[in-house]
């Protein structure tokens, strides 16, 4: 078991000219998946619906073993019936994938509180993107889909927070484990903490 002093011990992040490495990493990547987000919401309904048509037999080659050796009436029906279920996955998915990445980009101390920045972060840019859809041909703006999104904010959000705890508890033990061996080798040298 990691003892108290251990689990609230910073991590050190790498640095190039004071600015942590990672969060400029995720930065970058979160602007990016914000573009390809709103540049999916941009195209018009007939264009989204190919979308999700091709989606969904996709979903059948991989799910249904003589999906290939149905007639193509019968596809066409499959990929529409699933169609709503395609769709809202896909919105889950991609702001799952949001709030993963705006926890990355976020600064990250040592409570759940440092998390609400990336949750609430990833639900105003889903409120902003169905507020985006209302100005595009033939798409509305839902507030269930802002729910939806939302709830893949979150979900995302939880990831990263695990992945950090993780990564910060394999960095730790790794660090003591490094300490340990230096004290074993040199057990007369004086510790770096101010101790003699």
């Amino acid at each position: 078991k990691i003892s108290k002093e251990r689990q609230e011990e910073p991590l050190t992040e790498r640095t190039i000219c004071g600015v942590s490495v990672r969060k400029a990493i995720f930065f970058i990547l979160t602007v990016g998946w914000m573009i390809l987000i709103f540049l999916f919401s941009a195209r018009p309904a007939e264009l989204s619906s190919q979308d999700s048509s091709r989606m969904g037999h996709l979903v059948g080659k991989i799910l249904v073993s003589d999906y290939e050796a149905w007639p193509k009436v019968q596809q066409d029906r499959y990929a529409e019936e699933i169609d709503h279920a395609v769709r809202k996955t896909a919105h889950f998915a991609e702001y799952a994938i949001l709030g993963f990445l705006l926890t990355g980009a976020a600064s990250l101390g040592n409570g759940w509180k440092s998390f609400l920045q990336p949750g609430f972060t990833g639900a105003l840019y889903a409120a902003s993107d169905e507020f985006h859809q209302l100005f595009v041909p033939g798409r509305s703006g839902q507030v269930s889909d802002v729910l939806l999104d939302s709830a893949g904010v979150c979900f995302g959000v939880f990831l990263g927070m695990l992945l950090w705890r993780l990564v910060g508890g394999i960095r730790r033990d790794g660090d003591e484990r490094q300490k340990n061996r230096k004290r074993r080798a040199c057990p007369l040298e004086p510790e770096k903490n101010g101790e003699n």
